[in-house]
């Protein structure tokens, strides 16, 4: 079919394949008004994306989330009652006297030591990784506990 409208004799099946070979808009065709139909229009017009590699800065974010939930830092926090180690302030949320407390690494955390690290380990290429379900995931690595 060459037309912008087809006859109301044909199927469904015949309307969305006429619909995914066919350039014209989704707007000019009135009958293509199912959302099955609509769906296969936007999965044609749909582009694919590269994946991009991770990058330091994300890296870095991702651990910052990780350590601001951690239960290591709630621990510390409950240990000390929110309160400074040093001068003895409270962790405060009152408008006008918001005090924050941080929890302070005194060894130092060198992120790009992870970074450096996590690429060896994780951050492999593409062809070095197995897409495994979660049940044969499991297997793989409690195939040693028995």
């Amino acid at each position: 079919m060459t037309t912008s409208s087809t006859p109301s004799s044909v199927t469904a099946a015949q309307q969305r394949e006429w619909i995914l070979n066919t350039s014209v808009p989704y707007a000019v065709w009135d009958g293509c008004r199912g959302s099955t139909l609509k769906g296969a229009v936007l999965a044609k017009k749909k582009k694919k994306r590269k994946a991009k590699a991770t990058t330091p800065g994300v890296f870095r974010s991702a651990l910052r989330r990780l350590w601001l939930r951690s239960p290591e830092r709630a621990e510390a926090l409950k240990r000390t009652g929110y309160c400074c180690e040093r001068c003895g302030v409270k962790q405060s949320k009152a408008k006008g006297h918001e005090v924050k407390i941080e929890v302070h690494h005194p060894k130092g955390v060198n992120l790009d030591k992870a970074w450096e690290e996590s690429q060896k380990e994780m951050f492999v290429p593409a062809d070095e990784l197995e897409p495994l379900c979660v049940s044969c995931h499991k297997q793989h690595h409690h195939k040693g506990e028995a």
